[in-house]
């Protein structure tokens, strides 16, 4: 069972609505891991995505209601905390085993293709962190616990129609599927 305890501080930058849609993207440092972090209207979505060597285990969504400032989740082991201030998030993440990791993130444009996307479906829930049209990474978490993570990989450079991007999970099913922009409402 989720155990989510959630408190989120998002700062406004030159008077900007706190509560108003931010998404952020990043790197966390030392590993191959990537964070998205989308809030809005006082709730947040935030997904850490494993690199080819980790995310079968570096790959975690946390989801909850927020109040703007700092973010706080706990959910099975993992702990994660994040402040933003104008264009930039930082943070640390602590996947159960008492090492946190630090991260970085800047936002980016609502309507550009860096940010984070997700489709959920009858395999789980997909998560694909842009960065920029050249960089982004993405894993599918099964509905299954007992099924392994699958890693997605980008159609590079990455271009967006709409709200959505087209990628390839490429584990046990191959196949092609659409995700589509986050947004934390």
């Amino acid at each position: 069972m989720h155990r989510f305890l959630i408190a989120l501080l998002m700062a406004s930058s030159c008077g900007g609505d706190p509560h108003g849609a931010a998404t952020y993207v990043g790197d966390v440092d030392g590993t191959d891991m990537k964070v998205g972090i989308v809030t809005e209207g006082g709730k947040v979505a935030m997904f850490f995505c494993g690199g080819p060597t980790s995310y079968t285990q570096a790959t975690k969504w946390f989801r909850g209601t927020a109040e703007p400032m700092t973010i706080a989740f706990s959910a099975n082991g993992w702990v994660a905390n994040a402040s933003a201030s104008g264009d930039m998030a930082t943070g640390t993440v602590d996947r159960g085993n008492g090492n946190p990791l630090h991260f970085t993130a800047r936002k980016v444009p609502e309507d550009g293709v860096a940010g984070l996307y997700q489709l959920k479906d009858e395999h789980g829930t997909a998560g694909v962190v842009v960065l920029d049209p050249m960089h982004a990474q993405g894993a599918l978490v099964p509905v299954d616990p007992a099924i392994a993570v699958e890693q997605i990989e980008a159609i590079l450079p990455v271009s967006r129609t709409s709200d959505a991007i087209q990628v390839n999970v490429v584990e046990s099913v191959p196949r092609a599927i659409t995700v589509t922009r986050v947004h934390a409402q």
